[in-house]
């Protein structure tokens, strides 16, 4: 039995996934899913996109449930998978045939689930056949070496899922990279955007409860909706699974570029 259950206690797990089955813990990182459906909704909503392919390697739990979220929310918002799923074994570096395919599908835009590993190969041979389409991916490609691999042409018109920006406008946010800076000397990374929603999520429940006892508070915490934190708008449903913002970046030769939120 976790420690927690044995304790009555909640958790606010703000590292990941959830740890334990307890329906007292509360991750405000939502499920591996996630950055599929955060994709489907930038495809189609924030560029009109009706068309769409997906590429992903062999045998990736992370990315199959990526892929099968992404088809699924695409096609609920009325747009068309131009095929069936264009496969490839992790560590891929050529990546002729799925450019092929690719082109006979003409999609208007491509989520690729890989990591930087095997996207910066594809789309170093993508863009050198001319296809232009947005390619959209997620923090798996978070990595200098995705840039190095694709060349600047190949990460033009390519986007990806992240935890935050920090360059997102967002006042609340803004605010809190000042005072982070102010403390710590350098940039917060995700796990300290994270941890600080966690902390103002549990003072908020506590405030709306209107007690310190431990069942009001975990009722409270489950009772959640549109939570302002600094990485986003957050809820929760009765079984605690988080439905919050989604952010998106732009790839650029060097860095990244905040693009927009993505609601839930």
């Amino acid at each position: 039995m976790p420690i927690i259950e044995k304790a009555g206690i909640p958790l606010i797990n703000c590292v990941g996934e959830k740890l334990t089955q307890s329906n007292l813990e509360l991750a405000i990182q939502p499920e591996r899913d996630f950055n599929g459906r955060v994709m489907a909704r930038f495809a189609n909503m924030h560029r009109g996109a009706k068309r769409a392919a997906v590429v992903s390697p062999y045998e990736n739990m992370k990315s199959s449930a990526m892929d099968a979220a992404f088809a699924q929310e695409f096609q609920r918002l009325g747009g068309v998978m131009t095929g069936e799923i264009l496969k490839f074994e992790t560590g891929e570096k050529k990546f002729s045939a799925i450019v092929q395919s690719l082109r006979e599908q003409s999609p208007e835009v491509v989520f690729m689930s890989g990591y930087y590993q095997e996207a910066g190969h594809f789309l170093r041979e993508l863009r050198a056949a001319g296809l232009t389409m947005p390619v959209l991916g997620w923090d798996g490609w978070d990595s200098p070496q995705l840039r190095e691999l694709a060349g600047p042409d190949g990460v033009a018109n390519s986007y990806m899922a992240v935890p935050f920006a920090t360059d997102d406008p967002d006042p609340q946010l803004q605010a809190f990279i000042r005072a982070y800076v102010k403390t710590h000397r350098q940039m917060p990374g995700a796990f300290a955007a994270f941890a600080c929603d966690s902390a103002m999520l549990l003072v908020d429940a506590i405030e709306r409860a209107g007690s310190a006892r431990k069942e009001d508070i975990i009722r409270a915490l489950k009772a959640t909706v549109n939570f302002k934190g600094v990485t986003g708008t957050l809820s929760f449903d009765r079984e605690g699974k988080v439905f919050r913002d989604g952010v998106v970046v732009e790839v650029l030769s060097k860095g990244t570029r905040f693009t927009t939120r993505v609601a839930p």
